[in-house]
């Protein structure tokens, strides 16, 4: 391709074979993204695959592997068709983060999120770089417990403070109902509270919660691509349709591998697989 071309061309070659992948992206590109581009056609080879991947772990622009792990393949259903392991945390610019992967194969299944359902635990995770004053962990449990309480939720936090070649404070929130799982994260910045970083994950909370969604705006259009190859249709509603949505829909089309229907006044998406 060139810089500036509207045109995008695709030649499919051989098909993908299992097997035992390393991929290192040099930076503090996402490892979530690569695992997420690699998922589905490793899991359709129908053999075990491994992979071992090395970037950022965390990143601002994708969801890091707390997500990945504790969300994601929780609320598509792939927690037994994936091991992930987090070897090393990853924050921007330096990256160094890697990741652990087992493929197994198995029949992926459609889902039906449809009703969030009652609150049952909120879990979140504080990971910490080790180079970093051991405070910010006090400071961010003393913060969400103090949240937590306020607005009712039982809670369970996880603390970590691990190495990593770059500073970085992450803290993920796992909301756990009767219908499903939600994820919420939040990453430090230079000179940003460990209190405002809980703060702007809350508020992703907080704004999930004031709506009637099963599954929050981010794993609306993450979960397309393993429902597109189900054995059956599968359902859900969001709690906001996003361009992310909407351009992954509008790609399914072009590529004839199912059908997305988003109704944008409810949130609830419908995925059905076939072309």
């Amino acid at each position: 391709g060139e810089v500036g071309s509207g045109e995008v061309v695709m030649t499919p070659g051989s098909p993908v074979q299992s097997g035992r992948y390393e991929f290192n992206i040099g930076t503090a590109g996402s490892t979530s993204l690569v695992l997420q581009t690699i998922l589905v056609p490793l899991l359709l080879t129908g053999e075990e695959s491994g992979a071992k991947i090395v970037g950022g772990t965390h990143n601002p622009l994708a969801p890091s592997s707390d997500y990945l792990r504790t969300t994601y393949l929780r609320a598509a259903e792939l927690s037994d068709h994936l091991g992930l392991d987090v070897e090393r945390v990853g924050f921007f610019p330096r990256g160094g983060g890697r990741i652990s992967v087992a493929f197994r194969p198995r029949p992926l299944s459609p889902i039906s999120t449809v009703e969030r359902g009652e609150r049952e635990l909120l879990t979140a995770t504080v990971t910490v770089s080790d180079s970093l004053p051991v405070h910010i962990l006090d400071r961010a449990r003393t913060e969400i417990e103090g949240r937590a309480q306020k607005s009712g939720w039982p809670l369970q936090i996880v603390l970590a403070r691990v190495p990593t070649d770059s500073p970085g404070v992450a803290i993920h929130l796992d909301a756990h109902y009767s219908g499903g799982v939600a994820g919420f994260t939040g990453l430090g910045r230079k000179g940003l509270p460990t209190e405002r970083v809980v703060a702007e994950a809350w508020a992703e909370l907080e704004a999930f919660e004031a709506t009637d969604a099963a599954v929050d705006e981010h794993l609306a259009d993450q979960l397309l691509l393993s429902m597109l190859f189900a054995d059956g249709p599968s359902e859900y509603v969001t709690n906001r349709v996003t361009e992310h949505l909407r351009t992954m829909a509008w790609l399914v089309s072009q590529f004839g591998v199912g059908s997305v229907a988003i109704d944008e006044e409810t949130g609830r998406v419908r995925v059905t697989p076939g072309g």
